[in-house]
């Protein structure tokens, strides 16, 4: 609890809920890809990610691969998944937790549902809940860097730093711009050193 608390107070929640399983409102108002052309195939966007120097080029790239992530298929899901980040986000996990049971029972291969459910009970601090819904969330989609992220946030507010760091470093590996995980690898780095942050 005291390495969650510490996480939180360092990188704010709002940071940490988008990289754990929220895309940030900015994402959703993204238009994606012109209708001209067709839309490149998600090996092709991650590919980008890693090689795009340029911070708001990546940034954009970022927010198409969450923006795919995102799409359920499912208006019920949507909604119920909206709802759910609004009671995160205004504290109450346990109403979270009810909407985003819904979202895994309706769409149970859907790995964003997963991640969120798994954000909800990181912050009612119910790590093994936590941890056994973003590994599902992985299964689902191996690729998914913020539920990596979040892995990573989970393993921490366990005390469990050496995995902590391997999953931000995996997250890290596939976007480069998570900026909540370098973060939290930077911190981690520097408590080992004995560094006060």
């Amino acid at each position: 609890m005291f390495y969650l608390k510490r996480a939180l107070a360092a990188c704010s929640l709002a940071s940490v809920l988008c990289a754990v399983a929220f895309a940030c409102p900015a994402f959703a108002d993204n238009p994606g890809p012109s209708a001209a052309a067709p839309p490149p195939s998600l090996d092709s966007l991650f590919q980008q990610l890693k090689t795009t120097p340029e911070r708001p080029a990546a940034k954009a790239v970022e927010a198409e691969i969450l923006r795919r992530f995102n799409e359920s298929g499912s208006d019920t899901v949507d909604l119920l998944a909206d709802r759910a980040k609004q009671a995160i986000l205004s504290g109450d996990y346990p109403l979270a937790l009810d909407l985003l049971d819904q979202v895994v029972t309706l769409k149970p291969d859907y790995a964003e549902g997963w991640s969120k459910r798994a954000t909800a009970h990181l912050l009612a601090e119910d790590y093994d809940e936590a941890l056994a819904d973003i590994h599902h969330a992985l299964k689902l989609q191996p690729r998914h860097f913020g539920a990596l992220a979040g892995l990573g946030f989970i393993y921490r507010g366990m005390g469990d730093q050496p995995h902590a760091m391997e999953a931000f470093g995996k997250a890290l590996d596939l976007d480069p711009q998570l900026d909540s995980a370098r973060r939290a690898v930077e911190e981690m780095k520097a408590e080992k050193a004995g560094v006060p942050i």
